[in-house]
């Protein structure tokens, strides 16, 4: 499974971006720098389902409409491709959380 997101207006660290934990698909390490890309209207951020991510914090007075779909291959089957999912994202959260209060969050 991979999400794709497609912001509507343009995506800065004061609208916010979505942070990506890169490498947290595969493994959890808390002193992985956490990113948050800055995307143009129409740029596309594909990034796999287990990976973690989150929104940041709108600074702005605007809002920050986007698409967000995600996309599976064709035999992945219903909450067969999410199963064991809910056990995964529990053990990885509690890492996610911990690094936000870092200096790099």
């Amino acid at each position: 499974l991979v999400n794709a997101f497609i912001p509507l207006v343009p995506v800065t660290r004061h609208n916010g971006a979505t942070e990506l934990r890169p490498g947290s698909h595969r493994f959890n390490d808390p002193r992985t720098v956490p990113v948050a890309p800055e995307l143009a209207v129409g740029d596309v951020l594909l990034f796999d389902w287990l990976l973690l991510h989150r929104g940041r914090g709108n600074a702005t007075p605007s809002s920050r409409p986007v698409a967000y779909t995600v996309l599976r291959a064709a035999t992945a089957r219903g909450s067969d491709a999410l199963r064991g999912s809910e056990a995964l994202y529990a053990s990885r959260r509690a890492g996610f959380a911990a690094a936000a209060s870092s200096p790099h969050a």
